[in-house]
C-alpha cells in the first residue's frame, strides 16, 4: 500500500531547511515539475550528504565491477570492450557536468561526445570542462529525455551513470536509444535500479536501522546541524514527487527494459540495498581515510554483502549490453 506522507518527511524537510536554507524548499514549491526537478541539480556544489563521495564507497565499487579496487570501469570497458576500436561516437543522456565521460577520454579512443541536460548549470560546466579536450568533438545541449531524436546506428557508446533512474517512459525511450546504437556498439549502465521512488522494502528498512543503530554515535551525526540520525524511513510519495518528480520514477523498470531490447554480456551487483539508507546524510564521517571510519565501513560492508547474497540483483547494478 502506497504511502504518501510519512514521519521521515518531515525529519527531510526540517533538515534540508537548515542545510539549505528557504530559498531552495521555496523552489520545490513551485507548480512546474520539470522545474522542481531541475532546482535538485541546478546548484554549483552538492552537499558531502551522498554515499557515492565516499572513496571507500567507489573503490568497492571498483572491486564489485572489475576485480580490482583501483581499477575503475572506464579502464576496465576500454581494456575489455574497446581494445580494437578508435574514432569512437559516445552519447551519454542526463550527462550532468559530464565528468563521467571524460573519464574515457584519456584513452584515446573516443572522437565525439553528446550529452544533454536539464540543468543549464550542469550544461555549462560539462561545456567549459569540454574545452580542456581540444583533440574530442564535445557537443553538450539543455534537453530532456524525450525532446530529442537520434540518428539510427550512430554511436559506438552509450553510457548511463546515474541517469537512467531519472527517465520516465522507460519502455519508449530505451526503444529510441537501442535504434541509436550501432550493431557492434555497446551501452553501459552504473546506475539505481532499485524500487520505484526508493519506496523501500520492510525488510531494507529493518536490516538497514540495525546497522544505523550499531553505528557509534559520534559517527551519526548529520553534516552541518550535527542533529543525530537516530532512524531511517521510507519516504512518501508527495515528498518524493514535489522535491524531484524525476527520482527513481521508473527505476525498477530499467532492467526488465533493458533485458527487452538488449542482450547481456554482463551484469554485476554494485550494492547499496543497505548502504544507501544508512549513509545517507552522514557521509561527511567517513570521507577521511581514518582507521575508526575505515573499520566502520569495513562491517557495513561485510553486513550489506550477507544481505544480497541471495538476490539476483542489487539496488544499484553494472551492466554492459549489446543490441539484439
Amino acid at each position: 500500500m502506497k504511502t504518501y506522507i510519512s514521519i521521515g518527511d518531515f525529519v527531510d524537510i526540517i533538515y534540508k531547511i537548515q542545510v539549505k536554507g528557504w530559498i531552495f524548499f521555496q523552489k520545490k514549491l513551485q507548480f512546474s515539475a520539470s522545474a522542481r526537478a531541475i532546482s535538485t541539480w541546478d546548484i554549483e556544489t552538492l552537499p558531502p550528504t551522498n554515499w557515492w563521495i565516499i572513496p571507500a564507497i567507489r573503490r568497492k565499487w571498483n572491486e564489485n565491477i572489475t576485480g580490482d579496487a583501483n581499477m575503475s570501469y572506464d579502464k576496465y570497458i576500454t581494456t575489455h570492450y574497446l581494445k580494437d576500436k578508435k574514432d569512437l561516437k559516445m552519447l551519454v543522456p542526463a550527462c550532468g557536468t559530464g565528468s563521467h565521460e571524460r573519464k574515457f577520454i584519456a584513452n584515446e579512443k573516443i572522437a565525439f561526445v553528446e550529452g544533454f541536460d536539464i540543468s543549464p548549470i550542469c550544461i555549462k560546466e560539462a561545456q567549459k570542462e569540454a574545452e580542456k579536450y581540444p583533440s574530442v568533438l564535445f557537443q553538450y545541449q539543455i534537453a530532456d529525455a524525450h525532446s530529442l531524436t537520434f540518428e539510427d546506428n550512430k554511436y559506438d557508446i552509450i553510457l548511463f551513470h546515474s541517469s537512467l533512474h531519472h527517465i520516465d517512459k522507460m519502455d519508449s525511450f530505451i526503444q529510441k536509444i537501442e535504434k541509436s546504437l550501432k550493431p557492434d556498439g555497446i551501452l553501459i549502465l552504473h546506475d539505481f535500479v532499485g524500487a520505484k521512488r526508493l519506496y523501500w522494502t520492510n525488510e531494507q528498512l529493518k536490516a538497514s536501522n540495525q546497522l544505523l543503530q550499531q553505528i557509534p554515535i559520534p559517527f551519526r551525526t548529520k553534516w552541518k546541524t550535527n542533529t543525530l540520525k537516530k532512524h531511517i524511513y521510507r519516504p512518501g510519495w508527495w515528498r518524493m514527487y514535489i522535491s524531484d518528480p524525476s527520482e527513481a520514477v521508473e527505476s525498477d523498470s530499467i532492467i526488465p527494459t533493458l533485458h527487452k531490447y538488449f542482450n547481456v554480456i554482463e551484469e554485476k551487483k554494485i550494492g547499496g540495498d543497505l548502504l544507501h539508507l544508512v549513509l545517507k546524510d552522514i557521509s561527511h564521517h567517513y570521507v577521511s581515510d581514518l582507521a575508526e571510519t575505515n573499520q566502520i565501513l569495513s562491517d557495513l560492508f561485510e553486513k550489506e554483502r550477507g544481505y544480497l547474497r541471495n538476490k539476483t540483483q542489487s539496488d544499484f547494478m553494472f551492466g554492459v549490453y549489446q543490441k539484439k
